[in-house]
C-alpha cells in the first residue's frame, strides 16, 4: 500500500514539475520583457509567474524521491536549503504581485510589496547558491551520472547575474529549466556506474 502511496505521490510531482514549472517558464520571458520595458502589463503577466516557482519545488521534490540514494550530508542540507529559499521566494512573488494593485514596474514598491519584494530577492538568490552545493554534492556522491551534477550546479551560476533582468523570474529561470527537464527524461533515474548510496557522513536530512 505504501508503494503504491508513494508510486502516486512521485507520478503527481512529475505531473505539476513538468506541467506548472513548463507553463512558469513560457511566462519568464515575457516578465522579463515587461519589467525591462516598464510596460503597463508587468502586473498581470508578473501574476502567473508564480507557477515556475510551484514546477521547480514540484520537480526537487521528484528529483528526490527517484534518487535512490543520498548524497553526502553536505550535499542533502543544501538541498533543504534551496528548497526553504524557493518557498520564501515564491510566497514573495505571490505577495508582491497579488498583495496590492501597483504596477511597481513603474511606480514605487507601496509598503506591502516592499516586505514581499525583499522575500523574494532574498529567496531566489539564496536558493541559486545552495543548488550550486547541492549539484556538486551529487557529483561527490557519484550515485548519478556526474553531467547532471555539474549541469544543475552550472545553471545555478548562470542564474545569479540573471537577477538584473528580473529579480526573481531571471534568477530561478536556468534552474527551474533543469527541474522540469529532470522530470519529463527522468534524469534521478539515471543511475552512475557503479555508484554507491553515500549517507554514512551525518545525520539524515
Amino acid at each position: 500500500m505504501n508503494l503504491g502511496l508513494n508510486l502516486r505521490t512521485s507520478s503527481r510531482l512529475r505531473l505539476v514539475a513538468i506541467v506548472a514549472g513548463g507553463f512558469g517558464l513560457l511566462v519568464t520571458p515575457f516578465l522579463m520583457a515587461a519589467w525591462q520595458s516598464e510596460a503597463d502589463w508587468h502586473l498581470i503577466v508578473g501574476r502567473m509567474h508564480l507557477f515556475a516557482y510551484i514546477g521547480a519545488l514540484a520537480g526537487m521534490l521528484y528529483f528526490r524521491r527517484r534518487l535512490g540514494a543520498k548524497p553526502v550530508f553536505w550535499g542533502r542540507l543544501a538541498f533543504w536549503v534551496a528548497f526553504l529559499g524557493l518557498s520564501l521566494g515564491l510566497v514573495g512573488d505571490i505577495g508582491v504581485y497579488w498583495s496590492d494593485n501597483s504596477n511597481f514596474a513603474v511606480l514605487p514598491l507601496t509598503t506591502i510589496q516592499t516586505t514581499f519584494y525583499l522575500l523574494n530577492v532574498i529567496g531566489a538568490p539564496l536558493a541559486q547558491v545552495a543548488l550550486i552545493y547541492y549539484g556538486l554534492g551529487l557529483v561527490w556522491s557519484d550515485i548519478i551520472r556526474d553531467r547532471f551534477g555539474w549541469s544543475l550546479a552550472g545553471l545555478a551560476v548562470i542564474g545569479l547575474p540573471l537577477f538584473l533582468l528580473h529579480f526573481s523570474a531571471g534568477t530561478i529561470f536556468p534552474t527551474t529549466v533543469f527541474w522540469v527537464a529532470a522530470a519529463i527524461w527522468n534524469w534521478s533515474g539515471d543511475r552512475a556506474q557503479g555508484g554507491q548510496p553515500s549517507s554514512i557522513d551525518g545525520p539524515s536530512l
